[in-house]
């Protein structure tokens, strides 16, 4: 007869060994500093504020649908920098949503700001 902590010992190895351990990805992000002015003249960066009612782009409000398009299309243009604005009443989960939605559709630099 086996002991019940062998068992629960089994049960234990069998179910770390039989699990899928999920990845999760990385947004890679620069905080806003004084001082720096590193974007040329040429390809400026597009600046997009959210909030939890709208989504503009450089002044013009635009669902999320569109933006992505908007964004891929500027990133062929040779744009490389995001400026983000948020709203103080903004969730995280809207934020980071927003932010894997623009990393698919174009990879730009993006520059949080508050």
């Amino acid at each position: 007869m086996t002991s019940l902590i062998d068992v629960i010992f089994l049960l234990l190895l069998f179910f770390m060994l039989s699990s899928t351990f999920s990845k999760f990805g990385e947004i890679d992000l620069t905080s806003s500093t004084r001082g720096q002015g590193s974007f040329s003249n040429q390809n400026p960066p597009v600046f997009v504020r959210r909030s939890l009612e709208n989504l503009t782009i450089n002044g013009t409000e635009m669902t999320l649908e569109e933006a992505e398009k908007h964004l891929a299309s500027l990133h062929k243009k040779g744009t490389k920098a995001l400026i983000l604005s948020i709203d103080d009443n903004l969730s995280s989960q809207l934020l980071l949503e927003t932010m894997v939605r623009f990393k698919k559709a174009a990879p730009l630099q993006v520059t949080l700001v508050n």
